[in-house]
């Protein structure tokens, strides 16, 4: 009799459990939900929390919500306020890719250490280098640190996990295969903006963001001073076309172009008039991009994605001229390996070091952020260019 007059005097909807905890339950739009707690104060705000959240739309229920749902969530209440488009453009290709494929459908309660290591040594496995293992860890390890904050998980499950950091070699041309590759794409589209980024290493963000006002024809430079970024827009879910400054101080920069470059920028220039007048009405800049160095042929600016599937395609047609020839002369053929955007960029300081360009100077160029970085991300070459340089002391010995 005791015992059930205790249980009157208890809050509506609040009962006392057999543990010692209290267990307080309620019903909103016909699903139940049950929280616990050992104080009946702080179960009770929980509960006035929870029922306020759900009211307006921002309550996380552990139980059901997958790790797609609650990431669009943590993507626009928490980095989209705290970070710049191009870094989210960056978690969402990387979530959407790598992640989402392997966890997204999966119970973000569910979801445990050894599942997060395991995506993890598949990716390394095949071959994506450590830099875009250490992208995909700091996202998940956010998303689950977000997720504890808001009560939906103990623990972060990406706590301890542990990254292969071998060290990859980067995809450079060698001078063969930049005459080669550049034989392949003459008289094409993306012609101009391979060959500008072959001599000036800029990134395929820059090259697309740039324009004509950046380039001074009398002073032979270029000058960067913010990048192109194809982004999904989290609030209204659709993609769309910016133009951001770049991310450090060090990326904007004023670079001096080459004579043989400045030259076919002037030509590239009168084609793009010619076809500008010929496109007519059908000619459509986006917002920003209404000076354009690089544009499609109706005015948009050229995305990294397209420039991508466009160097493959020259790739391909290397490798089935080479076949050709190959089975012609009855051997082996030696094919031309995959190539990115940024192989271009990686391609120009390694042709500047191999030209004996002081690495300061590269850092510059290439609009790196310290020395550092350069000489790290170029070991390989400096250290040729060391074992080529030290040998002119031989003639005093």
């Amino acid at each position: 009799m005791e015992n059930a007059t205790k249980e009157q005097r208890l809050p509506k909807g609040i009962s006392k459990r057999a543990d010692g905890r209290y267990q307080g339950r309620f019903t909103f739009q016909g699903e139940r939900f049950t929280l616990y707690d050992r104080d009946i104060k702080a179960l009770q705000k929980k509960m006035s929390d929870a029922k306020y959240e759900m009211e307006h739309g921002i309550y996380l229920n552990s139980r059901t919500m997958t790790l797609n749902t609650f990431f669009e969530t943590w993507l626009s209440e928490i980095k989209e306020h705290t970070v710049k488009a191009n870094t989210i453009s960056v978690y969402m290709e990387i979530y959407k890719i790598h992640i989402a494929p392997n966890l997204g459908r999966l119970q973000v309660s569910s979801i445990n250490k050894l599942m997060i290591q395991r995506l993890l040594n598949n990716m390394s496995k095949n071959g994506l280098s450590p830099n875009t293992l250490a992208k995909t860890k700091t996202i998940l390890y956010s998303i689950f640190k977000e997720a504890m904050e808001n009560r939906m998980i103990s623990y972060n499950p990406c706590e301890n996990i542990t990254i292969r950091r071998d060290r990859t070699e980067r995809r450079v041309l060698s001078y063969e295969e930049q005459k080669q590759f550049l034989e392949a794409i003459r008289g094409s589209r993306y012609e101009m903006l391979c060959i500008l980024g072959l001599t000036t290493g800029l990134r395929i963000g820059e090259l697309s963001g740039l324009r004509w006002s950046d380039i001074d024809f009398t002073e032979k430079t270029l000058t960067v001073e913010r990048t192109y970024i194809y982004l999904h827009d989290v609030k209204n879910h659709q993609m769309k076309d910016e133009f951001h400054s770049p991310k450090t101080k060090n990326s904007c920069r004023t670079i001096r172009l080459l004579d043989s470059t400045l030259q076919l920028l002037e030509q590239h220039k009168a084609a793009q008039e010619k076809e500008k007048t010929e496109a007519g009405l059908s000619w459509c800049p986006v917002e920003g991009g209404e000076n354009l160095v690089f544009t499609t042929k109706t005015g948009g600016p050229v995305r990294g994605l397209n420039v991508a599937e466009t160097l493959n395609n020259y790739v391909n047609k290397i490798n089935k001229k080479e076949e050709l020839q190959a089975r012609k002369e009855q051997r082996e053929p030696v094919f031309f390996e995959r190539i990115t955007p940024h192989t271009l960029r990686h391609t120009f300081a390694t042709r500047a070091f191999e030209s004996g360009i002081p690495p300061k100077v590269v850092q510059q160029i290439l609009g790196h952020s310290s020395l550092e970085m350069t000489m790290d991300l170029y070991t390989h070459v400096t250290e040729d260019v060391q074992a080529r340089e030290i040998e002119k002391l031989a003639v005093f010995f």
